[in-house]
């Protein structure tokens, strides 16, 4: 029998949710953890785990992995449909993450020269 959590202003037993493998697949994708899930649905994680055994034929942590990597694959797709449409911030945050590209210029090189300017300053500020 599933733990059913009390329900904190009344102190009444909640009822517990309509478990349903869409919204459980896509809070997996979401990346929330079974423990997450298993509270919302008002469950013990248990439950849940023997459910995807069950239902699923697949122990959680295998189905657990396999919808997040569904979910990271949606998100990087999405955001890359973005950048080609057009959203320049994205763009530069993806070529950054993708392409290894900086704001900053890599180091020169010792065997190039270089101007390096020097600037002095009087304590009194004034200049020469």
């Amino acid at each position: 029998m599933p733990k059913i959590p009390q329900h904190a202003a009344s102190g009444k037993a909640r009822k517990p949710r309509e478990m349903t493998w869409d919204a459980i697949d896509s809070m997996l994708e979401a990346g929330c953890s079974g423990q997450e899930i298993a509270a919302f649905y008002g469950w013990n994680e248990d439950k849940l785990y023997t459910a995807c055994k069950d239902d699923k034929g697949l122990g959680f942590q295998e189905y657990k992995e396999q919808k997040r990597a569904s979910g990271k694959s949606l998100l990087r797709h999405k955001m890359f449909s973005q950048a080609m449409s057009g959203d320049k911030t994205l763009q530069i945050w993806l070529s950054k993450q993708i392409l290894d590209m900086r704001d900053i210029p890599k180091e020169a090189d010792a065997d190039q020269d270089t101007d390096v300017v020097i600037v002095f300053e009087r304590e009194d500020n004034e200049a020469e």
